[in-house]
């Protein structure tokens, strides 16, 4: 049941063109979305706001990783780290003292590591292949956490499918891409849940300039 709730189908927006959230199983994480309508009966993935979404769909994430930072207004001097759910990484920033226990502030990059984003990574860090495997023509792609990229599995890989395979390097960067460090090097991504289509831009790595998209 629990599953049901946080797949991709989006549920009933009671107003037209409100603003909610709702769990992106292919993301792993709560997305935003505008919508005037839509079929109740195909779940109830649909939240408010993203504390809410984030507290039902991703319960291996503490709580206190989506939270931010509260340095009471004041610049501080101590240098200390912090989870950006945002940007799924552990960012150094400079905090004004106080208690930091049980808030989203860690004395090290470990402790961040350990506390918010290997939770976060889920599928993303688990191991991709077997030690004894057959050799296949098939290409198959894995999260590398060490390096964070998605590489492939060569000819003499094969996955195991406990979540961290992938069929091709785009479907790796659209699962795992949003805890690549260098954005730039993802694949263009047009999967975002819109209102309306409009012209965007992404940076093909490749080819080493930006192109237009409609998504």
């Amino acid at each position: 049941r629990e599953r049901l709730y946080c797949t991709s189908r989006i549920g009933y927006c009671p107003t037209w063109f409100c603003k909610s959230w709702f769990y992106d199983s292919k993301v792993g994480k709560c997305s935003k979305f505008f919508s005037r309508y839509s079929n109740s009966k195909l779940g109830k993935n649909r939240f408010d706001n993203e504390t809410q979404c984030n507290v039902k769909c991703r319960p291996n994430v503490p709580s206190l990783c989506f939270e931010k930072p509260d340095n009471g207004g004041y610049q501080g001097s101590k240098s200390m780290w912090t989870y950006d759910s945002s940007v799924s990484q552990c960012v150094r920033f400079l905090w004004s003292g106080g208690d930091a226990g049980g808030k989203n502030v860690f004395p090290s990059y470990q402790e961040c590591l350990n506390k918010c984003q290997i939770p976060d990574l889920g599928d993303c860090a688990k191991p991709a292949k077997r030690t004894h495997c057959p050799k296949t023509d098939d290409d198959w792609y894995r999260f590398d956490n060490k390096t964070h990229t998605c590489r492939n599995l060569h000819s003499h890989g094969c996955p195991n499918w406990e979540g961290n395979t992938f069929y091709s390097f785009e479907r790796c960067n659209q699962r795992c891409g949003r805890f690549v460090r260098d954005k730039c090097k993802i694949p263009i991504q047009n999967m975002s849940i819109c209102s309306t289509v409009t012209t965007r831009y992404g940076y093909n790595y490749i080819d080493e300039k930006c192109e237009e998209f409609q998504g």
